[in-house]
């Protein structure tokens, strides 16, 4: 009888045991937030693929400068667009290449583009008076042509 009453209780601290260590067991990290970059990076693609990005400007216009003539031609551009009655932000991209966005009245755009394209075509004067009519935009690239 008394080897029944050791095997009992050998079996209660076998359980006991068990269901200590299920019950206390530490619980498992969360994921931290490097562990779902692989899923943003997915995700990311995914979104860029399937969605058009909206473009802000209805033209766009690529010029080869010299490099050293970058920011000359850029000042140039922006000096039109004000002529115009727009204006225009410049941004370098980098050693070689500047963006800039224009913003000009409607009636403004012809104007704009005929002299962007020929600097010997001279900007209109005086500048044209706004209208109700929606901007239009116009993003010209600058880029310095690269030498083998």
């Amino acid at each position: 009888m008394a080897k029944r009453y050791v095997l009992l209780g050998i079996l209660v601290a076998v359980v006991a045991g068990t269901a200590w260590t299920v019950l206390h067991r530490a619980p498992e990290p969360s994921p931290g937030p490097g562990q779902f970059s692989g899923l943003r990076t997915s995700v990311e693609h995914a979104a860029d693929q399937a969605l058009v990005k909206p473009e802000i400007a209805q033209q766009k216009l690529e010029f080869a400068v010299p490099k050293e003539k970058l920011e000359t031609e850029a000042a140039r551009l922006k000096d039109l667009a004000v002529a115009c009655g727009g204006t225009a932000v410049a941004t370098p991209l980098d050693e070689s290449s500047t963006s800039l966005l224009v913003q000009l009245p409607a009636g403004a755009e012809s104007a704009f583009l005929k002299a962007a394209k020929d600097p010997k075509v001279a900007p209109p004067s005086p500048a044209p008076v706004a209208t109700a009519s929606a901007p239009v935009f116009v993003e010209v690239a600058l880029h310095s042509p690269t030498t083998p």
